[in-house]
């Protein structure tokens, strides 16, 4: 779950551990308040368990969080 502070238009990308970027999503128009970005089963087939990153762009602000991946 994140909150977006204003209405906008925010990307999400998420790192591995080795910095390789892993996924990445547009989200056009996004209005404020509390939303939960789902990633499928089919998008992280491939992905080990383990700590990735993940960051959260929007206007000129971004936001960069860690978190862990359990299979």
């Amino acid at each position: 779950m994140f909150t977006a502070p204003e209405k906008g238009d925010y990307s999400v990308i998420v790192y591995n551990i080795l910095g390789q970027q892993t996924y990445y999503k547009e989200i056009n128009n996004l209005d404020p308040g509390d939303h939960y970005l789902v990633i499928s089963n089919s998008e992280i087939k491939n992905w080990a368990s383990g700590v990735y990153f993940y960051n959260i762009s929007y206007n000129n602000s971004s936001i960069s969080k860690r978190m862990v991946l359990l299979k």
